[in-house]
Formats: structure tokens, C-alpha cells, sequence
């Protein structure tokens, strides 16, 4: 199905003659934290450094997907889905929201190895955290009529319905396993400039554009 935001009505007898706009806006926040303890086991071995770790490590997703409708009527529309009819000049605004928030507590393992050569070192690691995600949605939508002489508010927009709004929360086993590597440069005894890339996964997350059910009545 769909939902007719702008019609230019040439044809005679068309149903709808409107003009309007539809926006999409959607942003995602991602952070975390970790305290690790790291123990040394082999140091200078071949130029190698050897270290081991264990902590605690925090994660934190936010998903966030708003769409808006804004239509002005051009003509009357006798027949409406809420049942109210709509005359020419009336404003509709129509809003959906979908937003999801993900938390990871849990603890982890890991390890680290460094090498250097003169003023150059490469330094590689791994991590492997397992815990619980807790995940919370939340569905809100509405819809509404304005003209000079009334104001009609409708609860469920066009995804958000009276059926899925409101705040659901579970909570899932999560694993996270995280490598990385860098490239440092010592530019003095106390000072090291690097460049390198960290790779991770974490299970069981939910995001907001996965929320919208297209198949609703």
C-alpha cells in the first residue's frame, strides 16, 4: 500500500489534490568503555612483548529513524481513514518514530603483542568480552488536522500504529570480540604517533529501521 503525500489532481475527478513533503532523519551513537587489568609475560623476547588481559567492558548503540509528513489539501476530501473529512486548506502532519538503545555489560579476555625496530613498533591484539545486552525500543506516532477554526490529533502514523506503539525491553546473552592493529612512530622517548584499525562485532543488537512493519492494517 502507500500513502499519497503530493498530487498535482490534473485528471478531472481526481480523489486528491495536494501539495507536500516528506522528511527522513536518522542518526546512530555508538560509545563504550573498558578497565582491564594486563599482566606481562614475556618481555624482550626477540623483540617481542607479550601481554595478557582481563576486565570489564561497557557498550552503548543508539538508532534513532523519525519520518514526517507535512500536506496541505488543495481541494475537499470527503473521505479520510480516521473518519474525518478534510476541506481545502487544511494542514496534515503525519510523524513515525522508531528508536532503539542497546547496553552491553560483561567481562573479557584478551591479549596483546608489540615489536619494535629503532623508533618503529607494530602492535597487534585481540579481545573477547561475553555478557548481556539490554535492549529497549521505542515505537511513537500521530497524526494531525489543522485549519483556521480546528484542530484534530490522531494517535499512529503511518508505520507507528496503536498495535506496536509504546516501549518494549528485553535483555540477550551478547559476545563481542574486538582485533585491531598499529603502526607508531617514537618521535621522542615519551612520545608515539600511530595509525591503525579496530574491527568489532557485537551480537544481538537491534536497530530502528529493523522496527518499521511494513505488512501492518
Amino acid at each position: 500500500d502507500r500513502q499519497l503525500v503530493a498530487s498535482p489532481g490534473i485528471p478531472p475527478g481526481d480523489f486528491i489534490r495536494a501539495s507536500g513533503a516528506i522528511g527522513v532523519e536518522t542518526w546512530t551513537s555508538l560509545m563504550g568503555a573498558e578497565v582491564n587489568l594486563r599482566r606481562q609475560f614475556c618481555c624482550g623476547c626477540n623483540g617481542w612483548n607479550v601481554r595478557a588481559l582481563a576486565g570489564y567492558r561497557y557498550l552503548r548503540l543508539s538508532d534513532h529513524v523519525t519520518i514526517g509528513e507535512n500536506i496541505v489539501a488543495l481541494q475537499d476530501i470527503p473521505i479520510n481513514p480516521p473518519g474525518v473529512p478534510i476541506f481545502a486548506g487544511d494542514r496534515i502532519s503525519v510523524f513515525d518514530s522508531f528508536n532503539t538503545r542497546n547496553r552491553f555489560h560483561g567481562g573479557q579476555i584478551g591479549a596483546a603483542v608489540t615489536t619494535q625496530r629503532d623508533r618503529w613498533t607494530l602492535e597487534g591484539s585481540a579481545k573477547f568480552a561475553i555478557g548481556a545486552t539490554q535492549q529497549t525500543v521505542t515505537i511513537d506516532g500521530g497524526q494531525q488536522i489543522a485549519s483556521a477554526n480546528r484542530q484534530l490529533n490522531f494517535v499512529g502514523g503511518l508505520y507507528a500504529l496503536p498495535s506496536n506503539i509504546g516501549t518494549h525491553s528485553q535483555t540477550r546473552i551478547g559476545f563481542v570480540p574486538e582485533v585491531g592493529v598499529k603502526v607508531g612512530y617514537n618521535v621522542t622517548e615519551n612520545l608515539r604517533i600511530f595509525v591503525g584499525y579496530d574491527f568489532l562485532y557485537w551480537s544481538n543488537v537491534l536497530r530502528a529501521g529493523d522496527q518499521i512493519d511494513q505488512a501492518l492494517d
